[in-house]
């Protein structure tokens, strides 16, 4: 830590309360440095087993909140800069250490440089191990010797890319780190990748450079990838190894280091993961493509039976998932990271598009026995969302009744420049006068008044001066190419409402909501079952604190939504989740389904709403927030 941060420590070593006041007279800097030196001082003791709380009227006290951590914390005083301090410092820092160890290290002379307890570096290798078990790794203890990493060297190469992950630290410092000189790399990623016509990305340089340093430092280690690579030829093209082959053969010369043969397969697989490269013609037959073929038939099969679509016989859609699914099955074949910056953009903006998407990749899971990621959904969630648009009608052209009071000469000025400026939206244009009754035609689509004039039950009315300006007209032309909304509000019931769920992980919660929707609907028996498998192939916490788990298809004759809020938050899967909805769709929908989740997602992702849900815990602000979403009021220009 900066030494003034301790400079801070130290004053409250001598006194139970100081002022800011003091503090700027200690340090002899100004009433602002103080406050931003308390900011930095909150922060880096976050792990450190104390907190600087504020007394209002009286100063700043320090809490110790765990001794054992606070006397680890003091021991890092003096500490050379950018040694690890908090935990997830040193957890980051055992990961690298671990993983790029050529033997066994002692737990003590770990804690002697981080200068902390073998207690400390017990508690957070306990961490480190979660974390290696999600790559198929392990960390093995030896009396007498330490501890060191074993498993696959693929999948050893798979956890160092994540953890010398590009966006932490910047991608050439990272790979510098991890081997020093590789840096020269850039040069050649690009001079190869522009010699054969492929779009240079910094993107995909940075990847392939992080890379070349993994291999590097690995090949110098005398841990290659022989034996490992029996398979891999039939995921990578031929044009893909000789691009890899180009480069590592420029980057020998630069290094006096001799790579082998299946290095160049591994740098071949990451352009055959990222797609770099289009696979030749010719390889219409090939293995990967036949793969791709049956997972992506599997997964419209899913999307049919679980949303009705008919996305099964766009011809379209399928040729386009068989060519994202090629590079996609090498990436989760290997767990190769593609992180997809666009996410919350795409669940926002495609709702049914992702649920489509998250649905469809169960079958991805299925195939290779391992969990799809957000990100990857995300970017599936781009094609079906092009589907969906693909199938949506044409703007049907509105039918529109004027009611105005003005003059004749205005009226006709009026309805001239409706005509003129919004005519490819207006399939005819009544006009009544003032006295007259509006009678709207039962396809009326919109009423415009120059006057007060009382909604009712009738088409929506929209209020417009007796002179158009461009403000109406805007407005105007928002009402007309507004789209329907569903009443999605009708599928939500009190009866199906818990506002205190008690329930600590998932499948209580699920089982909980079940049992209530049984008590007013006819489910099947293996209801509950295709939920809770449907939940372990992809789970359905999407953010901000809701879950939506629901079965693998329709199966209920009305569509309902059961929900439960909880009491305390509890860890889904990969977010806190507090509103859980367990969302059923009748096995006669289909219609109106992009309108349905269109209009869901605009609640269960809108933060406002889920908060004055949690707090109120009331059933009322349900049906009030999803009216006051989908009534969509007329905006002002």
């Amino acid at each position: 830590m900066d030494e003034r941060i301790w400079d801070v420590l130290d004053a409250f070593q001598e006194a139970d309360v100081v002022t800011a006041d003091d503090l700027a007279g200690r340090l002899g800097v100004t009433s602002r440095t103080i406050r931003n030196l308390l900011s930095r001082s909150r922060r880096a003791l976050a792990d450190g087993g104390a907190r600087i709380e504020s007394k209002p009227g009286t100063g700043y006290t320090l809490t110790i909140t765990d001794a054992d951590a606070f006397a680890d914390l003091k021991d890092t005083r003096g500490a050379v800069d950018g040694t690890p301090v908090t935990a997830v410092e040193r957890q980051r820092y055992l990961l690298r250490l671990l993983l790029t160890a050529r033997d066994y290290i002692k737990l003590e002379v770990i804690a002697q440089a981080l200068f902390v307890s073998k207690k400390t570096v017990t508690a957070d290798l306990a961490q480190v191990e979660r974390i290696l078990a999600e790559y198929n790794l392990l960390v093995d203890r030896r009396p007498y010797k330490g501890v060191r990493v074993i498993g696959a060297e693929l999948d050893i190469r798979t956890c160092l890319a994540t953890v010398y992950n590009p966006s932490d630290r910047g991608p050439r410092f990272a790979a510098e780190d991890l081997e020093p000189g590789v840096g020269r790399a850039d040069r050649h990623v690009h001079q190869v990748l522009e010699a054969h016509g492929i779009p240079v990305s910094e993107e995909v340089v940075r990847s392939v450079v992080l890379h070349l340093a993994i291999a590097t430092n690995r090949v110098r280690a005398g841990r290659t990838i022989t034996g490992e690579t029996t398979g891999l030829r039939q995921y990578v093209t031929d044009a893909e190894l000789d691009v890899a082959a180009e480069i590592l053969d420029r980057l020998e010369r630069d290094l006096a280091l001799t790579y082998p043969l299946q290095e160049r397969y591994y740098l071949a697989l990451h352009f055959a993961g990222r797609r770099v490269l289009t696979c030749p013609a010719d390889a219409s037959d090939s293995q990967s493509i036949v793969e791709a073929r049956q997972v992506v038939d599997e997964m419209l099969r899913i999307v049919d039976e679980g949303f009705g679509l008919g996305l099964k016989h766009d011809d379209e859609l399928r040729a386009s998932l068989v060519q994202h699914t090629i590079p996609l099955l090498v990436r989760l074949r290997f767990q190769m990271r593609m992180p997809n910056q666009s996410l919350k953009r795409i669940k926002q903006a495609y709702p049914l598009a992702y649920a489509v998407a998250v649905q469809a990749c169960t079958a991805l899971a299925r195939h290779l026995g391992r969990t799809v990621s957000e990100d990857e959904a995300g970017y599936v969630a781009l094609w079906f969302a092009l589907a969906l648009e693909r199938r949506r009608p044409e703007q049907r052209r509105k039918h529109v009744v004027l009611v105005s009071d003005a003059d004749g000469a205005a009226t006709r000025l009026i309805e001239l420049q409706l005509r003129e400026r919004l005519g490819d939206l207006i399939e005819s244009l009544i006009t009544v006068g003032a006295g007259e009754p509006a009678r709207p035609q039962p396809d009326t689509d919109l009423v415009l008044t120059t006057l007060p004039l009382d909604a009712g039950a009738g088409p929506p009315v929209l209020a417009i001066g007796p002179l158009l300006d461009d403000a109406d007209i805007r407005r105007v032309r928002r009402a007309l190419t507004r789209e329907p909304s569903t009443r999605i509000d009708q599928v939500f019931s009190p009866e199906l409402f818990i506002p205190h769920l008690d329930a600590r992980t998932p499948r209580e919660a699920i089982e909980a909501l079940t049992r209530l929707a049984r008590t007013r609907h006819d489910l099947p028996a293996v209801f509950l079952d295709s939920v809770l498998r449907r939940e372990a192939l992809a789970p359905t916490d999407f953010g901000n604190r809701v879950a939506m788990p629901h079965g693998e298809v329709a199966m209920s004759e009305e569509t309902f939504i059961a929900v439960g809020v909880l009491d305390e938050p509890i860890g889904w899967t990969r977010n806190s989740v507090q509103v859980v909805c367990l969302v059923s769709i009748s096995i006669r929908e289909g219609k109106d389904l992009q309108l349905f989740y269109r209009d869901l997602s605009k609640y269960l992702m809108s933060e406002t709403h889920i908060t004055e849900l949690i707090t109120t815990r009331d059933f009322s602000t349900i049906v009030r927030s999803i009216r006051e979403i989908t009534q969509q009021p007329q905006e002002e220009a």
